[in-house]
């Protein structure tokens, strides 16, 4: 059974990588680890949403165990999700490695024909940083 860590912050690029990973489920046994990592520098604007850390990672937790993984398990993978704090790309390493994950799987936007220049911060610090196979989807803006 191949093992995977899917990256995940509730963005198109997500989707599409989640899309990418039950396509692949389709085709042959995987365990996916879905990762959402809560910054803990607190730059996402938690007071502008005006809920706090455990509000907001009980309302992941149970967008992940429900709606954002049902099109996983329906391709025939095993899912298991983990709501973490740190650096997303430090948190999606440690979880590459802990789960002996055979892939990580993250989604990026679609810029044209800059995709290369403008590779996110977080997919390009986990592609140069893994000791894993990361695959890098990418989705149209």
């Amino acid at each position: 059974m191949r093992k995977i860590v899917l990256g995940f912050d509730d963005s198109a690029g997500a989707t599409c990588a989640r899309e990418w990973v039950a396509g692949f489920a389709r085709e042959t046994e995987v365990e996916v680890t879905v990762v959402y990592v809560m910054s803990s520098s607190g730059d996402w604007g938690l007071a502008a949403m005006q809920i706090d850390t455990d509000t907001l990672r009980e309302r992941v937790q149970g967008m992940l165990d429900h709606e954002w993984t049902d099109p996983l398990r329906a391709a025939g993978a095993r899912v298991t999700t983990r709501v973490t704090e740190g650096h997303p790309a430090v948190e999606l390493l440690k979880a590459g490695e802990a789960e002996g994950a055979d892939l990580i799987v993250l989604g990026v936007a679609g810029h044209g024909g800059f995709s290369g220049r403008f590779l996110g911060g977080v997919a390009q610090k986990v592609a140069h940083h893994s000791t894993r196979p990361v695959v890098l989807v990418p989705c149209a803006d």
